[in-house]
Parts: structure tokens; sequence; C-alpha cells
């Protein structure tokens, strides 16, 4: 019997998921209903060395094999939200950790390592980075129907931070690293209306 593309098969998702975090010497139990600490745990990583974002792009590349043609199946938020155990929230945040890390290991990778000491501190100590998140937050609970518009004013704000982070390297490349890391994150959902412009 051949697999089908369109359906996910759990325990071959669980097995990709296991050795992933396998490779990153990350506790196997890490996957979608943990996410959080998943996300946690590759940004903790991330952060330490640029052989850490290699390694990371490396065990991300073997998950994506891995799992073959049902990558996108599996990594979707219609097949998580119809998990046993999986919250919305871990479920979304699953889904955009593997996003950002398709981004950071193909069109992102350049500027992630040109610009590492700069862009891993923006999201951790830049107060403009924690402004743009929180009015992110803030407008979805006071208006989600405005969603997609949301993630375009909020992408734009980002490119704004990175740009003012990375001043003094490459302040438009760090900008639209920021922007389309997060606009990458939605894309599915915002389908052709974000855009990242350097500016």
């Amino acid at each position: 019997q051949q697999d089908n593309p369109a359906v996910c098969i759990t325990n071959n998702m669980k097995r990709c998921q296991s050795e992933f975090d396998n490779i990153l010497g990350f506790d196997t139990a890490l996957d979608w209903k943990n996410s959080f600490d998943l996300s946690q745990a590759i940004d903790d990583y991330a952060d330490q060395s640029i052989n850490n974002i290699l390694n990371l792009c490396y065990a991300r590349a073997y998950f994506y094999q891995c799992l073959g043609a049902q990558y996108y199946s599996c990594v979707s938020l219609y097949n998580l939200l119809s998990e046993d155990g999986s919250t919305a929230s871990e479920a979304y945040n699953y889904v955009q950790t593997y996003q950002s890390l398709d981004f950071l290991c193909n069109a992102g990778f350049e500027e992630a390592l040109n610009q590492f000491q700069c862009m891993k501190y923006v999201p951790k100590a830049s107060p403009d980075y924690d402004a743009c998140m929180s009015n992110f937050s803030y407008q979805l609970g006071q208006n989600p129907q405005q969603f997609c518009a949301h993630v375009n004013t909020t992408s734009s704000c980002l490119n704004d931070a990175y740009s003012r982070g990375c001043q003094a390297t490459d302040p438009r490349g760090a900008g639209w690293f920021g922007c389309e890391n997060f606009r990458r994150s939605f894309e599915e959902t915002c389908f052709e209306t974000t855009r990242c412009f350097v500016h």
C-alpha cells in the first residue's frame, strides 16, 4: 500500500520528531503536544553558536526528508488539531516553529549567519521587538477578524525592530529577516496578503 501524502501517519511523525530531537541532543519526548518546550529548546540551542545553527538546519532537513511527501500534511494546523491531546496554541506554535526553521535554513540562512550576534539579541532583549509582539497579541484580542492586517502591521514593526537592533551591521538585511521570518509563520493563513519590503 502506498502512503497517501495528504494523510499524516502519526507514528511516522512521532518517529521523525524523536529523531530530530535526538540529533540535537534534546529530550526525545518533545513534540507537538509540548511545542513551547520544543521551540524554547530550539531557540536556546540556536543562540549558542553558528555551528549550532548549521546542526539545527541539518536536523530540520532530516525531519523534512524523514516525513517525505507527508511533511506538509503532518506539519499543519488541520492535522495537529485532530490529534488527541493537542491544543490550538501548541498546534499553532509547532507549525510556526517549523515554518521559522524552514525560513532560517533556506531564504534567511545567509542573514542569520552574517548577523548572528545582533540577530540573536533582538528577540531576547529588544524593547522594540517586545512592543511589536505585545501589540500583535493585543490587536488579535481586540479584533481577530483583522488577523492578516495585524500580521502585516507586526511584520513591518519587526522589520524596524531588527533594523534598529542590527544598526551596526546590515540593518536592511536584518529588517527583512525579522519581517519575513514572522510573515512566513502566517503564510498559509494570510496567503497573498502579507509582504515584506526592504526599507
